[in-house]
């Protein structure tokens, strides 16, 4: 009984159920956003995608 009182009582519950809930939906396609940001660079030019190698020997 005392650690649910506690809970409730503490901010961080109701914090982290309303705060965190609006927060979690931006962050969460951020960090995916970010992994493939690297690999789209090459994609803008076909050519050079394709050829790969040829871009690192130039």
């Amino acid at each position: 009984m005392a650690v649910t009182a506690a809970l409730m009582t503490s901010p961080l519950v109701p914090a982290t159920g309303a705060a965190a809930a609006a927060p979690v939906p931006c962050p969460r396609p951020a960090p995916p956003a970010p992994g493939p940001t690297p690999g789209a660079t090459p994609p803008p030019d076909p050519v050079q995608r394709a050829v790969g190698g040829a871009r690192l020997a130039t």
